[in-house]
């Protein structure tokens, strides 16, 4: 079977069959092979981190890969193929939702020819609405979506799409505009992904999403679906192809999550929202003036939004609570999201306030209020604790925040993540004041990973404190523990330190 028996005829039945599909993909792809030599190896280029589609056309055009055939021969094979494809084309739509035919649709949508892409788009225009919601159909509007992505030759300079394409999206996304049929998409499983690949590669039509979205911002910021895109919306801040019209309108999603931050930290899908404003949002270029405390709100009274005021508030709005905050599930990845876009002044406060509170510990209480026993009440990452390495329950009772923290199943990540990002000086502050209940964090599983975590970063510290000469009282070598105890939790060796 050559490519000369499906052009008489028998391209559709072949098309819609599950070994005639496969067939015919593979015919088309050596014939295409033959022409451009480069059609069966060629790997998407990527810029600014998104891939690049390169057209065949342009390929057979460069001097290192001349096509194979050429003069009568290369004419007769597109011919063929071209005698396929139009046994195809009346029935594209069909062909375009069969779990088997919508493979040889997006073979052709891969030549990036215009004598193939241009007549599947036209007899697409006005179903978008519904190849959106198909399961296959879909993937072929995901293909035509990356047609509109020019190539780049050696030289960096950036070839336009073709306009035909990108008018051909525009009109996709009108049809979705009406009514409620872009939120339709956004919750459904496979129309989310079609407005992510616009979102990708089509920037022009940023704000045109990202308006629609604004409306339903809550609901949709905790579904699975309708979290992931908006952030994608978010993630298109990174590039530096969007307007600024485009920009305001990201801009605008973001200051809804600051809005709305007390509701969406803690839930779900919600928390990877705020996070991904908070990484994405515009930060203050490098060596810039240090700016003062953040506006009440980002927005101002003209609808312009302060683009570096979003960073700064959502930081503000996390930290405010982060003692509340790090020791929940969802929430304890936001505050290290927070600790990491802030800056050092701001990092430097929320050591403060880690060091000047105090908090009793998780599990510490055996009894509630009322004189009951509150043992059997509490989760298994938060059991009772019951050695504290020699010290008393009088004296944990002072423990600072940050030690607290550290005894913590999600607080000791936030800790970690605070060590990393101060200066040395910083480190050894923290070092030294939690220092005297240190034979009691590591007695806690998540309190001896963390040790075992930030320890290389005091080894200095942690040397000279081994020496008696030093003048300091802590011995890094925690006390044995009770035999009963040995088997579950092992004691932490700090000689690597020394």
């Amino acid at each position: 079977m050559n490519l000369e028996t499906f052009s008489r005829g028998h391209a559709v039945a072949f098309a819609t069959d599950s070994e005639g599909s496969r067939g015919l993909q593979a015919m088309i792809t050596e014939a295409l092979g033959s022409i451009w030599s480069v059609f069966a190896k060629r790997r998407p280029t990527y810029h600014n981190g998104r891939p690049q589609k390169t057209t065949l056309s342009e390929l057979a055009s460069r001097g290192a890969n001349t096509p194979q055939l050429q003069g009568a021969e290369r004419e007769e094979v597109l011919n063929q193929l071209n005698s396929i494809f139009l046994q195809l084309v009346p029935y594209i739509l069909d062909l375009s939702e069969d779990p088997f035919a919508n493979y040889v649709v997006q073979k052709f949508l891969e030549t990036q020819s215009p004598r193939f892409v241009i007549p599947i788009v036209q007899r697409l225009r006005g179903h978008c609405f519904r190849m959106t919601l198909n399961n296959f159909a879909c993937r072929v509007l995901q293909n035509i979506i990356e047609s509109c992505v020019g190539d780049r030759d050696e030289d960096g300079t950036e070839i336009l799409p073709a306009t035909e394409m990108v008018d051909a999206v525009g009109s996709f996304l009108r049809e979705l505009g009406e009514g409620d049929q872009v939120y339709r998409c956004v919750l459904d499983q496979n129309g989310n992904h079609v407005l992510q690949k616009c979102l990708m590669y089509v920037p022009d039509q940023v704000s045109f999403i990202a308006d629609r979205l604004r409306d339903r911002f809550m609901e949709l910021s905790q579904h699975v679906y309708g979290s992931r895109v908006i952030q994608c919306v978010y993630e298109e801040m990174k590039g530096t192809r969007i307007s600024f019209d485009s920009e305001q309108a990201c801009l605008r999603l973001m200051v809804l999550a600051f809005r709305n931050i007390k509701l969406l930290i803690n839930t779900q899908f919600g928390n990877f929202v705020v996070g991904h404003a908070l990484v994405n949002s515009p930060a203050p270029e490098a060596g810039s003036a240090p700016r003062g405390r953040p506006p009440a709100d980002p927005e101002g009274a003209d609808g312009v939004v302060d683009r570096l005021a979003v960073r700064e508030c959502l930081v503000a709005a996390t930290l405010s609570r982060a003692s509340m905050y790090s020791r929940s599930k969802y929430s304890s990845n936001v505050v290290q999201r927070a600790i990491e876009c802030a800056s050092l002044r701001v990092r430097i406060e929320l050591m403060d306030s880690f060091l000047l509170q105090t908090q009793t510990p998780p599990g510490f209480l055996s009894r509630d209020p009322y004189g009951q026993s509150n043992l059997g009440k509490l989760p298994k990452n938060k059991q009772q604790i019951t050695d504290f390495g020699g010290l008393s329950r009088e004296f944990m009772s002072t423990i600072p925040e940050v030690g607290a923290l550290m005894m913590d199943p999600y607080g000791n990540y936030i800790v970690q993540t605070l060590i990393t990002s101060l200066t040395d000086e910083h480190k050894e502050r923290i070092l030294h004041e939690v220092q005297p209940y240190i034979p009691a964090v590591i007695r806690t599983h998540c309190g001896k990973h963390l040790m075992n975590k930030i320890a290389p970063q005091f080894a200095q510290s942690a040397a000279a404190a081994a020496h008696p000469s030093s003048g300091n009282s802590w011995n890094p070598q925690p006390p044995p523990l009770p035999p009963h105890q040995q088997r579950d939790t092992g004691s932490v060796s700090y000689t690597h330190l020394r």
